[in-house]
């Protein structure tokens, strides 16, 4: 993991090194490879021993690496020169670029660095040591170079590659996406194209009115399927590096809230037709095998929808899961339509909380919303559509169920509506809506996480939600939400 972000950092920086020549625990042993080539050096291999630091947390929430670097020429002056780039480029390093090294802008916050590579968020490198070496059989020289770095133990770890069958069909996985909207270090305004100086400030119109707000992990790959009728296509496509509105009309910008008045961390408020959406050529993900949704919220204006996640005005086959977590009067309900623009009673509709106690299911400054939901059965080969669980429970109530109670008690019942032909019949649109004659009451968001898995289902179980309670995934997702919003303990 961190190995990858130094590779990266090299690649990037240091002109010698852009063709690649930078590799993990030994030189490339293969035909096409020769150690005794000139054409081969500069070069550099990498080792990393790792171990998380203590901290006044009950987890450790800061890694410590030492890695080394042996960096290897046929000449002194090479090894000397390149040495004094590496040590230039990593000691103290900071992302200090508008638009991040890989898409995502660092920032620095609380007396602490944050910079962006891939599944990895960079606190500090240090500069250790370095020492000399010379293989006289090979009339190579070296010099190792040592370095310390401290990075986040953050639940971006969970963005990496799980190899297919097929290697054309390697997604960025599970993770596809960590929204944070209590950082507006990660947020920017702009017209069509981004504006990296447009930075965003509560209270301050209009630059608390994002329209651009990153996924921590940058540029994701998922995979998309499409249905033909008589046969599944499956492609890789990308996901751009940010969530977002492409204008700077204020009545579809959500508002930038940093939480001080009411006591809590900052989020993002959206009402009426305030809304963004992934930045894909679709305006939509696409979610063939089903997805694990993760929010931390708070509704907050009674008397109206509250699209957590709602529709724009596509076509009917296009429509998206849409969430809404609604107080009308004294009846509070949450529930979700996997395919749907608006509640109209479908019979695919689902109603996951149906109550009048508002101590348990409006009042607390944050909620907690877990879905987890199989794909279309055009694509997994099942019986159902979106069968799954969830899980809900916010700061004033917490009943901590086990896993098996969830299983038993918060089980959703797939639907077997004829999804018709296409790639689009299971996907997420977008934060709010803009479907036609609809609105948000007023809520707030804090966080979203969306998982995906990598291949389609097995057949012994094409109907089952792809993440259980029961996944490790699970548990470190819940870890880190009750780290970071420890009211929900």
């Amino acid at each position: 993991m961190i190995g990858k972000a130094i590779h990266t950092i090299l690649k990037d920086k240091i002109s010698d090194l852009d063709d690649g020549k930078i590799y993990p625990i030994v030189l490339p042993q293969n035909a096409n490879y020769s150690i005794n080539s000139n054409l081969n050096y500069p070069a550099i291999i990498y080792q990393q021993f790792t171990e998380y630091e203590t901290s006044k947390d009950k987890n450790p929430n800061m890694v410590f690496c030492r890695v080394q670097l042996h960096i290897l020429s046929n000449t002194y002056k090479e090894v000397n020169n390149i040495s004094t780039e590496v040590r230039d480029v990593l000691d103290h390093y900071v992302d200090k670029t508008n638009e991040g090294l890989l898409n995502v802008p660092g920032y620095y916050l609380d007396g602490n660095n944050h910079s962006f590579i891939s599944n990895v968020d960079i606190s500090h490198i240090f500069y250790v040591e370095e020492e000399d070496d010379y293989y006289e059989k090979l009339n190579i020289y070296s010099r190792r170079v040592e370095y310390e770095v401290y990075y986040y133990n953050d639940i971006i770890k969970f963005n990496y590659n799980i190899a297919n069958p097929d290697p054309s069909l390697t997604p960025s996985n599970p993770l596809l996406f960590n929204i944070d909207f209590t950082k507006k270090e990660l947020m920017r305004r702009g017209g069509p194209i981004i504006d990296y100086e447009k930075k965003i400030s509560a209270g301050v119109n209009p630059y608390d009115q994002p329209n651009y707000i990153f996924n921590k992990i940058g540029k994701t790959k998922y995979i998309k399927a499409n249905y033909t009728g008589s046969e599944v296509i499956q492609t890789l496509e990308d996901n751009d590096e940010y969530w977002y509105t492409p204008t700077e009309i204020g009545s579809l910008l959500p508002t930038y809230k940093d939480g001080i008045s009411d006591g809590t961390l900052p989020y993002v408020y959206y009402q009426d037709n305030q809304n963004i959406y992934p930045s894909n050529t679709e305006s939509a993900l696409s979610l063939p095998y089903g997805a694990l949704f993760v929010f931390v919220y708070k509704p907050m204006i009674t008397s109206g929808e509250n699209y957590i996640l709602g529709a724009g005005n596509a076509a009917t086959d296009e429509n998206p899961l849409i969430i809404s977590h609604k107080k009308d009067g004294a009846s509070i309900t949450i529930k979700i339509n996997p395919n749907g623009k608006t509640f109209d009673g479908a019979s695919r509709e689902r109603t996951l909380i149906n109550s009048s106690d508002s101590g348990k299911y409006w009042g607390g400054d944050y909620h907690f919303l877990s879905l987890s939901l199989g794909g279309s059965m055009n694509y997994t080969g099942g019986s159902v559509n979106q069968q799954g669980w969830y899980e809900y429970f916010n700061s004033e109530y917490n009943p901590k169920l086990t896993t098996g109670q969830i299983l038993k008690n918060n089980s959703i019942t797939g639907n077997t509506d004829s999804m018709g032909v296409g790639s689009k019949n299971f996907r997420c649109g977008r934060i709010g809506t803009i479907t036609s004659g609809e609105t948000s009451a007023g809520f707030g968001i804090y966080e979203m996480l969306i998982f995906a898995p990598h291949k389609k289902p097995e057949l012994y179980n094409s109907d089952i939600a792809p993440f259980q309670p029961t996944d490790i995934i699970y548990k470190k997702v819940k870890d880190y939400i009750y780290e970071k919003y420890n009211k929900l303990k």
